[in-house]
C-alpha cells in the first residue's frame, strides 16, 4: 500500500479522473484520490493498494504522464498501513461527487442567467 502526494496546479484539471484511469490500465484493485490543502499548497492525495509490481507501474506512469493542464511541483510516496476502498467503490463516489458540482454550477448558473433577462427586460 501506497500513499501518494502530487502538488502544484492539481485541482480543478482532471487529475483524479486521469489516476483512475491509469489505475484501471493497471487494473488496480483499490484505489482512492482526493484534492487537498497541505499547509498552503494544493495537493492531490492518492491510496493506492495491490500487488507491488502493479503499483509501482502506476507510480512510474504518474511520474511520467499529467493531465495537460495540470502543473506538478512535486510528487511525495510513503508507505500507508490504512484501508483503501475498492476501484469500483471510488469510480461511484467520484460520478457523484462530479454530478454534485454539476448540480450545484448548472443551478448557480441558471440563476445568474435568469437575472440578467430580468435586468435585460427592465
Amino acid at each position: 500500500k501506497k500513499r501518494i502526494l502530487i502538488f502544484g496546479e492539481v485541482h480543478d484539471v482532471g487529475y483524479r479522473s486521469f489516476l483512475l484511469k491509469v489505475a484501471g490500465l493497471f487494473d488496480i484493485k483499490r484505489f482512492y484520490a482526493d484534492n487537498l490543502i497541505i499547509g498552503d499548497k494544493k495537493a492531490v492525495e492518492v491510496l493506492i493498494d495491490d500487488e507491488e509490481d502493479k503499483v509501482s507501474l502506476f507510480i512510474e506512469y504518474i511520474k511520467r504522464h499529467k493531465p495537460e493542464n495540470a502543473d506538478v511541483e512535486k510528487i511525495e510516496i510513503e508507505d500507508y498501513e490504512g484501508y483503501v476502498c475498492s476501484i469500483d467503490g471510488y469510480y461511484k463516489y467520484l460520478t457523484a461527487l462530479q454530478l454534485e458540482k454539476i448540480a450545484t454550477y448548472g443551478g448557480l448558473m441558471l440563476k445568474l442567467t435568469l437575472e440578467e433577462l430580468e435586468k435585460i427586460k427592465t
